[in-house]
């Protein structure tokens, strides 16, 4: 993107994982003077699909657990720098949920409860996994959807699933 725009190949480049991070902006900035970019929330929708024909993800506790490690807010700041909005194609306001409504609930608000991380924990061990399960985590390759992908790797980790990363080109 940053190559495309100082080349001249392209002269707008859009948002979220089509677009700048708030730093590759900046640099362009230093680097091409007289060149603007603008800051804009990004919908951090972030969405998990699993592989239901085999396990561990067959098992609907296992993917209840690894939907409550989930941390939208986490994952928006790595891959946006602090810019990812929670929710998901809507941003809060107007035609979506409030930020009050998003608050409660498990993706957007923050990461687990401790709670949550004890119940997603119990969901595991009832499946057979008291001890946790390795998996392999398969994303698409790009700058945002790698630092996506550490934001998800990091909330499964509190659950005792550990994900080994692997990008599609």
């Amino acid at each position: 993107r940053s190559a495309a725009l100082r080349t001249g190949q392209v002269h707008f480049t859009g948002l979220g994982t089509r677009g700048l991070t708030p730093s590759e902006g900046e640099r362009f900035v230093r680097e091409n003077p007289g060149a603007r970019t603008y800051k804009v929330t990004c919908p951090c929708m972030g969405m998990l699909a699993f592989d239901m024909k085999q396990k561990p993800f067959s098992d609907v506790r296992v993917r209840k657990a690894a939907l409550m490690s989930y941390d939208q807010r986490l994952v928006g700041q790595l891959a946006y720098e602090g810019l990812g909005g929670v929710g998901a194609f809507m941003l809060p306001g107007l035609w979506s949920l409030s930020d009050a409504e998003l608050a409660k609930m498990p993706p957007t608000r923050g990461g687990p409860t401790a709670a949550e991380v004890t119940q997603a924990k119990a969901l595991l061990a009832d499946a057979g996994y008291p001890q946790g399960l390795k998996i392999k985590f398969t994303h698409s390759a790009s700058t945002n959807y790698d630092k996506r992908a550490l934001g998800v790797v990091e909330g499964m980790k509190k659950i005792g699933i550990e994900a080994t990363l692997a990008s599609l080109e």
